[in-house]
């Protein structure tokens, strides 16, 4: 029998997982004792060591599709435990160490991948979880928000952020369209700012802004105006107000950034929410539809 360690540096582990159902607890134990030794080692041992994180994220993504709160709670710990392996100091450059680079870069677009997977399925619980962690070198912010900073910095062409996450996701937790996997990790981007947004100081970067925002405006008319849906008890719980703020900042900052690319002859499509039921809701806390109509 396969020892956990040879599993986990398995590439084809990750598309196996429902074979390995009675061992997935232990190869999540194991996960950081083995990231670390790896990451110790010479550049082909930390290459080896994405597999092992690859093979984590994708116990965690297994945990949101069957609700598995316990198995999924020990993989995010696991995560932040591999995440600061990397330096705080890297982030004082304005360019990041390749080691960091690599690590936090890849650690974020698999993050991303599996925020898209809870959006996909509505795990909004696990989706927030995905978005709060501050493991101890990120400071006071986000690891998605430090993902991206290093990534940004690290970059040798430039690459769109959600494009990577949304082809894991397809290929990974298909089937799904192009457009599907995009849509699911647009709206994590949205979601996860709005919940960052609920703890100033707030900052996050709006990486959906490059797509238009009829990816995500659906969700905001859907499931985010009334306070009593599912996702509201994991957004903003019991507070329009702050929503509706946090969506006309979000809004603000994806219409300034599109149109800055845009100057610089990139092909950023957000424009502005669009729909004026979002907007009676931004703007007066209305549900558009529950007004009388004008004649």
């Amino acid at each position: 029998m396969s020892s956990n360690k040879d599993l986990l540096l398995n590439p084809d582990t990750a598309s196996s997982l429902d074979s390995l159902a009675s061992r997935l607890p232990g190869l999540v134990a194991d996960s950081f004792p083995v990231a670390r030794d790896q990451l110790a080692g010479d550049i082909d041992d930390q290459i080896d060591a994405q597999i092992v994180i690859r093979n984590l994220m994708g116990i965690i993504g297994r945990a949101i599709l069957l609700s598995d709160r316990q198995l999924f709670d020990g993989g995010i710990q696991a995560a932040v435990a591999i995440w600061d392996l990397g330096d705080r100091a890297a982030m004082y450059s304005t360019r990041t160490p390749s080691f960091e680079a690599s690590l936090w870069e890849g650690m974020g677009v698999e993050l991303y991948t599996l925020g898209g997977l809870a959006v996909r399925y509505e795990k909004w619980a696990e989706l927030r979880a995905l978005t709060v962690q501050q493991p101890e070198t990120t400071g006071k912010e986000t690891w998605l928000r430090q993902g991206q900073v290093a990534s940004g910095r690290a970059a040798e062409v430039e690459m769109s952020f959600l494009s990577l996450p949304a082809a894991r996701l397809r290929t990974q937790y298909g089937p799904m369209s192009p457009e599907e996997s995009l849509e699911a990790v647009a709206r994590f981007d949205l979601l996860s700012g709005l919940i960052i947004m609920e703890t100033p100081p707030a900052r996050f970067y709006p990486n959906a802004a490059e797509f238009s925002e009829e990816l995500v405006e659906p969700i905001v008319i859907g499931q985010l105006r009334e306070s009593s849906t599912a996702l509201r008890q994991h957004v903003f719980p019991r507070d329009d107000s702050g929503l509706r703020e946090a969506l006309r900042l979000y809004d603000q900052m994806a219409r300034s950034q599109a149109a800055i690319m845009r100057y610089w002859t990139r092909d950023w499509a957000w424009r502005a929410f669009a729909d004026g039921r979002t907007w009676a809701f931004i703007t007066e806390g209305s549900i558009l539809e529950s007004l009388p109509r004008m004649p």
